[in-house]
């Protein structure tokens, strides 16, 4: 499916991972319904599919891979499920319309990617780098993740436009520079 022009998307109930690269570029993908089976959501999955307006992650997924839904310009609101735990460097990097974020409760930690420094060079693969997120509903314990460089003040995790904030009861830690910068 790589690069092919997908216009609507019907799994089956037995599907449990998106695979490398499965609709790469298909910009014409619109509607999108993931089975409820769907664990894994693997590397480049949907990047730059531009023409998803809505995103429903499937309860049971636990792992978003790097760059799955990069630039996926469309998608305004975002619930990430308590079942997962981790969310790959860049999985939604550019999501230009991605303006409300939740993340579920959970008793379990999530794992985020965050931008950093190593000396003077700045690594940009935050996991929500470049969206415009203003709302976040911070529902547990957020790990910041990275693999070069160190945390510093562009190490925010949602961008620095947010402009209302509840957190949920389990959350415990706020990470570090979490929300460095917002105003």
């Amino acid at each position: 499916m790589f690069g092919a022009a997908v216009n609507s998307l019907t799994f089956g109930n037995s599907v449990t991972n998106v695979a490398r690269y499965a609709f790469y570029g298909s910009t014409q993908l619109t509607p999108l319904s993931l089975p409820n089976a769907i664990t894994t959501i693997n590397y480049y999955a949907f990047y730059g599919c531009t023409g998803i307006p809505e995103l429903i992650l499937p309860s049971a997924v636990t792992t978003i891979y790097d760059y799955a839904f990069y630039g996926c310009s469309s998608i305004p609101e975002l619930i990430i499920p308590g079942s997962v735990t981790t969310i790959g460097q860049s999985a939604f990097q550019g999501c230009s319309s991605l303006h409300k974020l939740s993340i579920s409760s959970a008793s379990s930690n999530l794992s985020i990617y965050v931008n950093t420094m190593s000396g003077t060079t700045p690594y940009y693969y935050g996991s929500f780098y470049n969206c415009p997120i203003d709302t976040v509903y911070y529902g547990r314990n957020i790990t910041p993740t990275y693999s070069t460089g160190s945390l510093t003040s562009i190490s925010v995790l949602f961008g620095t436009v947010v402009k209302g904030l509840t957190f949920g009861n389990s959350v415990t830690n706020v990470a570090t520079c979490a929300f460095y910068g917002c105003t």
